[in-house]
């Protein structure tokens, strides 16, 4: 595998772990916002 695909990789554990986690939708709700918002985990790659 290469770089990427291995952060993509890691991402994706570490979200599925955040999300199993969440209480409640609003906190399902911020995982979402981390990973996929304007500053979120995804556009940083």
């Amino acid at each position: 595998m290469n770089d990427a695909t291995t952060g993509l990789d890691t991402l994706e554990n570490s979200l599925l772990a955040e999300i199993a986690s969440a209480a409640d939708e609003p906190a399902i709700e911020a995982v979402r916002i981390a990973a996929f918002g304007k500053k979120g985990a995804v556009s940083e790659m």
